[in-house]
């Protein structure tokens, strides 16, 4: 609040000296914009636009910057030096400006909550430890608004560097930017190390067994509609194991049919022959 204050007294005396350049708010302002950069094939190779800039008010422009609100397009007639012809293109031209925080919401942790007027990430827990507690050898540190090693940094062996954030010795980010180069990870001794295929493939979930699954299925399935179709179309040209089927089928029946007429006339015959012998034993 005090540097805010300090701010305030200096500004007219910096907006008003004629030895100094006058300072630039948050407004649109003529700016030299490159058409064609790097390659410049079009000519003008510059034009005129407004661009937002400046600083908003005396606050730092790392906590507010100064960003286009409404904009429009302008018409810009170019010539296209390989072509030979000439070209219309549309560029944006600034008209109205705002300030804008530069943090966003998104960057709080879950310890923190996001003041809109201060621009920034306020603690939660400033005077008290979250309810979380810290891991073992970490103290909550309010200021930093985090747990904090809380051992004091050693000598680390050849290869390794203290690490607060580790609370530990690690290996040194040459080392492990060496291994990724060659494909490979770092082992408690800092040493490259292969990466075991076999033991990554135990660890992997079981859910790519049920995808492996499920799509055995579906393959089977579309199999199966795609011999349907296909025997469909061969039952039209009387072939195929639909038709074989059917005309088995037909067969069948029509042998039965058969079979069934022998019975019934074997049958009346049998009984006409037993009417005519009781006919004769009654004579």
């Amino acid at each position: 609040m005090k540097y805010h204050l300090v701010l305030l007294l200096l500004v007219p005396l910096f907006c008003g000296s004629d030895a100094v350049v006058d300072a630039q708010f948050c407004n649109p302002h003529p700016t030299l914009v490159p058409i064609d950069h790097p390659n410049y094939g079009y000519f003008p190779y510059f034009v005129k636009l407004h661009r937002c800039g400046g600083s908003c008010h005396i606050i730092q422009p790392s906590i507010k910057s100064c960003v286009a609100t409404e904009t429009k397009n302008v018409t810009v007639d170019l010539f296209d030096i390989t072509k030979k012809s000439q070209r219309t293109i549309q560029l944006v031209n600034h008209t109205q400006c705002g300030c804008q925080c530069v943090a966003k919401p998104s960057d709080c942790t879950s310890d923190q909550v996001w003041k809109a007027e201060e621009c920034s990430c306020v603690c939660k827990y400033t005077h008290r430890p979250p309810p979380t507690s810290c891991p073992e050898g970490h103290r909550w540190d309010s200021g930093h608004c985090e747990c904090r090693c809380d051992k004091p940094p050693k000598v680390c062996p050849v290869g390794k560097h203290w690490s607060p954030r580790a609370c530990g010795c690690v290996c040194s980010s040459d080392i492990e930017r060496s291994c990724r180069s060659k494909g490979m990870i770092t082992d408690d001794e800092c040493e490259c190390k292969v990466i075991d295929l076999e033991a990554k493939k135990g660890d992997e979930p079981k859910d790519e067994f049920k995808i492996n699954k499920l799509m055995l299925v579906l393959m089977i399935g579309e199999f199966a509609l795609m011999f349907f179709v296909f025997d469909a179309i061969l039952y039209h040209k009387k072939a195929g194991l639909m038709h074989s089927i059917v005309k088995r089928c037909k067969g069948q029946t029509k042998d039965e049919a058969e079979e069934q007429k022998s019975n019934i006339r074997n049958s009346y015959e049998v009984s006409s022959v037993s009417t005519k012998e009781d006919f004769v034993e009654n004579v």
